[in-house]
């Protein structure tokens, strides 16, 4: 299963990456993941709180991608890798004039994502819009 959400924010870079790579503000913004416990450094293993439906969930994700001011990313992984693994990466792209696009890119494969994405695909796709909209307010709203 493969999602990719974006939008494009009046903001700096700087300015979007400040709000995205600050874990401990994500409760205050981010109606998906509400917490995020952990370092910001590629092999950290992180701890989310993730809000989704109305449930409260905790994953542990491992910081697979960080390219300051353009892309943040973290797996999931079974010991069994035929159940589960998958990443989401969160891109900032520049595109001139003050504006950057923001993309949500989830990935999840094997037998659970295949579930997942018959149970929760529109469920999912919903959460990570509202996600791009919310970091758009957070953002926008500092400028």
């Amino acid at each position: 299963m493969r999602i990719q959400t974006s939008i494009d924010i009046h903001a700096s870079v700087d300015s979007v990456w400040g709000v995205l790579s600050d874990f401990s503000q994500y409760e205050s913004w981010n109606p998906l993941t509400t917490r995020v416990e952990g370092i910001l450094d590629i092999g950290e293993t992180v701890t989310l709180r993730v809000m989704l439906s109305g449930r409260k969930m905790y994953r542990k994700h491992v910081i697979s991608r960080v390219i300051k001011g353009k892309e943040l990313g973290w797996t999931i992984r079974s010991q069994r890798n035929w159940w589960v693994h998958g990443e989401r990466v969160q891109r900032i792209e520049d595109l001139g004039n003050g504006v950057v696009r923001y993309t949500n890119d989830e990935q999840v494969h094997g037998v659970l994502g295949v579930v997942t994405g018959l149970v929760y695909r529109r469920v999912l796709e919903g959460a990570l819009e509202d996600v791009g909209r919310a970091l758009k307010v957070r953002v926008e709203s500092t400028v």
